[in-house]
């Protein structure tokens, strides 16, 4: 019972720094200042900012830039100084992260505003990728052998209602409440990400090695003395593989919920509310990946059986 409670605050940790990550796509026409609604168009949100393309794009990646070193660091830190320190290290940086990102408006100009989002971003990336690897790892162990698909599946999840949420409402809440208060009601549903990630992290410690198979908790403490880069060495062509379609398949996927929202505002004409309804559907579709994980559980399991 404990690694699911366990499971539901890493969920809850996922699905509130996501909305970090998805609300910049929907912000984008009030970042740039081409929304009707910005003062720079005769409009009463005076929260606008004046970021051009290239200051945008970098803002939405760099806490993908941010991930692709801290995500590979954390996963041998999470094995040397264990889960629990490393949910406090990566809640911490949330939580800061976010706090800079949203402030950023407040700054007097554009320039100040997009080097302190893009400090917050930077933060914001190595706590929200740092936390997906100490989450990983964690369960990797607690479920092995216990409906691990499943678990994967309904954390994965968790991104995806994360961005049907947010993808349906923050357009219509910027076009009634302006810039600057839209990012602090994200910033305090989002809270739930260093939050659930500081509770996962203490449940694991207190709860793992008393419901987790001996043997299977041992087998985590030999695997996190040993570890060192060198593992990389022993990973076959199949993991390469894998690893190259994920991210060519992700590059897109990501490239598309970056801009969709602003291209459709800009060029279509459409408003905020439907620019981020539209953009949505492309990710409406994964809210059926815990039917996969069940599906990988039972047959797959199925399947190593027979062949044994």
């Amino acid at each position: 019972m404990k690694r699911w409670v366990f499971l539901f605050f890493s969920c809850a940790a996922l699905f509130g720094a996501q909305m970090i990550s998805d609300e910049t796509a929907i912000l984008a026409t009030r970042l740039s200042g081409t929304s009707p609604g910005c003062y720079q168009n005769t409009g009463t949100d005076y929260g606008c900012l004046s970021m051009s393309a290239t200051e945008f794009n970098a803002l939405y990646v760099i806490h993908f830039w941010a991930g692709a070193v801290c995500a590979l660091c954390t996963g041998f830190l999470t094995a040397r100084y264990g889960v629990w320190v490393m949910s406090l290290a990566t809640g911490g940086s949330l939580l800061v992260g976010m706090i800079f990102f949203t402030l950023g408006p407040y700054c007097e100009t554009t320039e100040a505003a997009f080097a302190l989002m893009m400090v917050g971003k930077l933060i914001y990336g190595c706590g929200y990728w740092g936390n997906i690897v100490v989450s990983q790892q964690a369960k990797s162990h607690w479920f092995f052998g216990k409906e691990l698909a499943v678990s994967f599946a309904l954390y994965t999840n968790s991104i995806r209602v994360s961005a049907i949420v947010t993808y349906a409402s923050v357009g219509t809440i910027v076009q009634t409440v302006g810039l600057q208060h839209t990012m602090w009601i994200v910033f305090i549903v989002a809270l739930t990400g260093p939050l659930g990630a500081v509770i996962a992290g203490w449940i694991y410690r207190e709860h793992a090695e008393s419901s987790m198979e001996a043997s299977v908790y041992r087998e985590s403490l030999v695997y996190a003395k040993g570890l060192d880069f060198s593992v990389a060495k022993r990973l076959n062509r199949y993991f390469w593989t894998l690893g190259l379609y994920l991210f060519l398949f992700y590059g897109a996927i990501i490239m598309v919920l970056a801009d969709f929202p602003k291209f459709l505002a800009e060029a279509r004409g459409e408003t905020e509310a439907v620019a981020g309804l539209i953009t949505g559907i492309v990710v409406d579709v994964g809210i059926l990946s815990p039917l996969l994980g069940i599906i990988t559980d039972l047959y797959g399991a199925g399947e190593k059986s027979s062949c044994s």
